[in-house]
């Protein structure tokens, strides 16, 4: 599959602040899976880079090229989040993409997490599969066979998440012009990407994870140990002054009476869930179906079990749990 005529015209923001080959690799497989039928431009912004790297995307945006290209510079160094807000800010199209240099993208992978949005009106922001969650290729396998097996096992499922990581997230472009860009009181970055999320939900768009297209990853290739660690502490105590720090919530609920008891339940697991909390829920069996909408959320453990094992289940992952204990234990 390509990227087909029916979805909506997209950019493709990509900060790039030195890191050459790297750069280099993500492009040569933006360029792999596209074609000059395609509603998609690329707008890559250069964020002060030394002059080998500046000349390496100057050239790439002069030559022709299956997509346009357009580059915005900056003349002294501003850092990602600053050189992404002039990306998104410059991007007209109904959807816009923030991309990482530092990813190789795969055949379809765009139209697939696009895809999302017309079968799923509510949805406002979609992110990959990728290494950030965990997926690395096997032995004796590549970006491409995991991609393959991702679009045929899960075609057209998502997961709710109450943070979309930042290297490779999907918008439309009606957020952005309701909720604004990125928040530059992060700095340089690191939950900055998690403040935008929650600004998407508190709009009542839904931020999820496309379980049918695949990015990969070079987590931390943009900044040293040390400065990372700076970054991510004094970035972590911002976002907790803002949003509140996230609990962990036991939620049991022995018995369920009937449909809108389930619905509450459900209604009340999602909610403490978006809000960026964990929550392990145990309930009965045979009840599940009635709270399925729980399932479609990253945040939430699901247990169900024969009601007498419910009491004693639920102290035991109490007891389990003390190196991060529950903060709340909520009974439904």
């Amino acid at each position: 599959m390509r990227y087909t005529s029916c979805m909506k015209p997209c950019t493709l923001i990509i900060p790039v602040y030195n890191q050459k080959e790297v750069t280099r690799r993500c492009l040569e497989s933006i360029f792999k899976h596209a074609d000059s039928k395609q509603n998609v431009n690329l707008i890559l912004v250069d964020d002060a880079s030394v002059p080998e790297t500046a000349s390496f995307l100057f050239e790439i945006s002069k030559m022709p090229q299956k997509i346009p290209i357009r580059l915005l510079r900056f003349e002294t160094n501003q850092g990602y989040i600053k050189s992404a807000n002039a990306g998104l800010t410059a991007a007209t199209t109904p959807l816009v993409c923030l991309l990482n240099n530092d990813t190789v993208v795969t055949e379809s992978w765009l139209e697939t997490m696009a895809a999302h949005f017309d079968r799923h009106p509510k949805i406002g922001m979609v992110t990959p599969q990728s290494t950030t969650y965990g997926l690395h290729p096997k032995r004796g396998e590549n970006v491409e066979d995991i991609a393959r097996q991702l679009r045929t096992k899960f075609s057209d499922h998502f997961i709710e998440t109450a943070h979309c990581h930042g290297f490779c997230a999907l918008i439309k472009k009606e957020v952005l012009e309701r909720i604004g860009v990125l928040d530059e009181a992060f700095g340089r970055g690191y939950f900055d990407d998690q403040d935008f999320t929650r600004r998407v939900l508190k709009e009542g768009y839904l931020s999820v994870i496309a379980q049918d297209a695949y990015v990969w990853h070079e987590e931390h290739a943009t900044f040293t140990t040390e400065d990372r660690e700076k970054l991510f502490e004094k970035n972590r105590e911002l976002f907790h002054t803002r949003w509140g720090k996230p609990k962990r919530i036991l939620a049991v609920a022995r018995r369920i009476k009937d449909e809108a008891h389930a619905s509450k339940i459900a209604e009340t697991c999602l909610g403490l869930a978006r809000g960026g909390n964990w929550v392990w829920l145990v309930g009965p069996q045979g009840y599940s179906e009635l709270v399925k909408e729980t399932s479609r959320h990253a945040n939430i453990r699901a247990h169900w079990l024969p009601r007498f094992w419910i009491p004693p289940y639920s102290a035991y992952l109490y007891l389990k749990r003390r190196k991060k204990p529950f903060d709340e234990v909520r009974s439904l």
